[in-house]
């Protein structure tokens, strides 16, 4: 396996289990029908904000989520077609706190490791239980972002005739 094919899987794997998406639409639609179509979306579900050539929106949903996607296009205009990078991410608070909840108890888990004197406790039997409820607060976060990342992404998708690159 050459470092090609390494760097094909890793790539494949970080966009699988990381909380960001990245996608490209195109669209026969012009800059300006785009950013109109854009302006008239509803208030009260979405969130929309344009500057430049580049729009960003989230979802105002009825429920709690925290890994609700904040989504960022980028248009770039060609002759006829107009091409949309679309990039999906955690708000950046999250993400703090996602990393410091998961951080926190892996430092825990590898500090006995490090430790020049000896304890009572088991070591082994604190650490692997702290490590699951991060783990599966994770992977549950990931569910929910991925699946609000279905919905925002579809509804892009139908707000300007789009389709994927």
């Amino acid at each position: 396996m050459n470092i090609q094919e390494i760097f094909d899987k890793v790539k494949i794997f970080s966009k699988e289990l990381l909380m960001y998406e990245n996608y490209i639409l195109y669209t026969k639609l012009s800059e300006g029908e785009i950013f109109e179509r854009i302006q008239n979306v509803s208030g009260n579900d979405y969130y929309k904000r344009i500057v430049g050539n580049q729009f960003q929106m989230y979802r105002f949903i009825g429920y709690r989520n925290s890994c609700l996607p904040y989504v960022q296009g980028t248009l770039f205009p060609e002759k006829g077609i107009t091409f949309i990078s679309i990039r999906a991410r955690l708000h950046p608070v999250m993400k703090i706190l996602l990393v410091l909840f998961i951080f926190f108890p892996i430092l825990i888990f590898i500090s006995p490791l490090f430790e020049q004197t000896e304890t009572n406790v088991s070591a082994d039997k604190i650490t692997t239980k702290i490590l699951i409820i991060p783990l599966a607060v994770y992977f549950i976060g990931l569910a929910f972002f991925k699946f609000e990342c279905k919905i925002i992404k579809w509804f892009i998708v139908r707000l300007l005739d789009g389709k994927f690159n």
